[in-house]
């Protein structure tokens, strides 16, 4: 009687084990899931932004914002805002970060602000990160009267062989022929063609005089 009262004991527990181990494993391989979609939903919406369709990508993380709960702050959040900066930037500020389109002066100077001021807050947390810094070496450039800082910036960052995309050299580019440097924009304009592949029409414009 006593056996078989063991063995009834341990069959139960046994069962309760087998069933639970599933469903912690299951509710584990979801909370890693949604992690794993948040983070591969950024990275094509990163990729869209460093390539031909910044608006496309813009997009995607608005509605990645739409979608999440997202805590003001958290890092997750923080890599959506700093996305939404840069394709504000790279839509020269005419679009919004909710991929609202404006045309007047006023509208895009203030979007562009806007973009600049996300993009010095996050530098204050990662200054490391050189996609940080040529993104808001990118706005300034974009920014009347930042183009000073600017210019530095992305100096700093061709120089260390740390411009991570195509428009920083772009940015430089323009930068160094406003400033009648044209060897060096042309110089950054082969870079940016080198790094940007088939996109580079789009992200690295025509030289000036080229259309």
């Amino acid at each position: 009687m006593l056996v078989r009262t063991l063995c009834s004991l341990a069959l139960a527990l046994s069962l309760v084990a087998t069933a639970a181990a599933p469903a912690a494993a299951c509710g584990h391989s979801m909370r890693v899931k949604v992690n794993l979609d948040d983070s591969e939903l950024l990275v094509r919406a990163e990729r869209l932004i460093d390539g031909d369709k910044p608006l496309a990508g813009l997009k995607l993380v608005r509605d990645f914002y739409q979608s999440k709960g997202l805590r003001n702050g958290s890092t997750i959040e923080r890599r959506a805002r700093r996305l939404a900066a840069t394709a504000v930037v790279r839509l020269e500020g005419r679009f919004d970060q909710r991929a609202r389109l404006h045309k007047t002066p006023k509208q895009l100077a203030a979007n562009l602000a806007w973009a600049v001021t996300t993009l010095r807050a996050e530098l204050k947390r990662s200054y490391d990160d050189p996609a940080v810094r040529m993104a808001l070496g990118e706005a300034l450039s974009r920014q009347a009267g930042s183009e000073k800082e600017a210019l530095a910036l992305l100096q700093a960052l061709r120089d260390g062989e740390l411009m991570v995309s195509g428009y920083g050299f772009a940015a430089l580019a323009r930068l160094e022929a406003a400033h009648g440097d044209q060897a060096a924009a042309s110089a950054a304009r082969e870079r940016c063609a080198a790094i940007a592949g088939d996109a580079a029409r789009a992200v690295c414009g025509a030289p000036a005089g080229q259309g």
